[in-house]
């Protein structure tokens, strides 16, 4: 019996070597193979990363774009704005100066309804 025990365990002993060899055969090609999607995944970070800097140059001037669009529409309201002004200012001219009388009694009952709402504070 004692030599089936042995033989048995001389037996275990060459199969664990046996495959801690064969696992170290196979470790040899995996480390290549990593090596290999290493440098395709850096490649594939830097496509993503040449990707990202792309789009973020286009959103930039895209943005450019829409501040300089903004920046036109707000001259041309704002000179519209002083236009309507300058015109409203002409009007009210022209009414104050045919009758002046119904302009001042304007001005004062403007002058007392705002007393009103302030003095209610």
């Amino acid at each position: 019996m004692s030599g089936q025990i042995e033989g048995t365990a001389a037996s275990a002993v060459g199969a664990h070597s046996k495959d801690a060899m064969q696992s170290r055969a196979d470790e040899r090609p995996m480390d290549k193979d990593r090596s290999v999607k290493s440098e395709e995944s850096d490649g594939g970070a830097r496509t993503v990363a040449e990707d990202a800097m792309a789009t973020a140059s286009e959103a930039a001037a895209s943005a450019s774009d829409m501040a300089r669009n903004a920046g036109a529409s707000l001259s041309r309201a704002g000179s519209q704005v002083y236009r309507q002004g300058a015109q409203t200012g002409e009007y009210v001219g022209g009414l104050v100066r045919s009758d002046p009388l119904l302009a001042l009694l304007g001005a004062g009952a403007l002058g007392f309804a705002l007393g009103l709402l302030v003095g209610r504070r």
